[in-house]
């Protein structure tokens, strides 16, 4: 299944700064993706757009979303006690930092997991604390793209492992992420470069 590349001005994730002045027009990128999208996170201006509305698996950048729910309904020092949903391979394989069912860890450590990782088993983690069940939390995954105005969206899990109906476009995947990059809580996670993360069983590293 073909995957997503989109491209953001991350530059205003760092400070806010005027509009950049360019003397000659700048190359556009050289996207290898079926699709990719530039845009200003501040004003939202689109930079530059390839197959922005063809529906394609936005894979791992689901977590984008994912945390974005995880952080606006979540209490970063709860505890979420880890349940045997880890032990169903059809949910949880690929990238991983190998949860084990009782296993306790707070939101923030999952969400370093899930946006520094990329740990799908802590993704699903996050889903069923917030949702109370993985249906429940696709649900509000795909509400809250509406909200958003991601209107040809559709997620199927929490995680981004390949599903037929899992979609999106670059245009609504640039779209979730300004939003999230434009919240502080989010943009302090995505920035951070390494981060232990406590466990019963040893303190396990978390690198981007």
């Amino acid at each position: 299944m073909k995957v997503i590349t989109t491209i953001f001005l991350s530059l205003y994730l760092l400070c806010t700064v005027s509009p950049p002045v360019y003397a000659q027009p700048a190359a556009p990128p050289d996207i290898r993706g079926e699709g990719g999208y530039l845009l200003d996170v501040q004003s939202g201006q689109t930079l530059f757009q390839k197959n922005s509305d063809e529906l394609l698996a936005p894979a791992s950048t689901t977590k984008i979303m994912t945390g974005l729910l995880a952080i606006e309904n979540g209490h970063f020092d709860d505890k979420v006690t880890i349940s045997s949903t880890m032990l169903n391979s059809k949910l949880v394989y690929g990238t991983q930092i190998y949860l084990e069912p009782g296993e306790k860890l707070t939101v923030k450590d999952l969400l370093y997991a899930t946006l520094l990782n990329s740990a799908n088993d802590a993704a699903v983690a996050l889903a069923e604390y917030v949702g109370k069940d993985i249906d429940a939390f696709v649900a509000l995954m795909n509400q809250r793209a509406l909200e958003i105005g991601a209107t040809k969206t559709h997620f199927v899990n929490p995680s981004g492992l390949t599903e037929k109906e899992h979609l999106t476009t670059a245009h609504d995947l640039a779209l979730i992420a300004r939003v999230a990059y434009r919240n502080p809580v989010f943009a302090e996670f995505v920035r951070t470069k390494s981060q232990p993360i406590s466990r019963s069983k040893a303190d396990v590293p978390v690198l981007m």
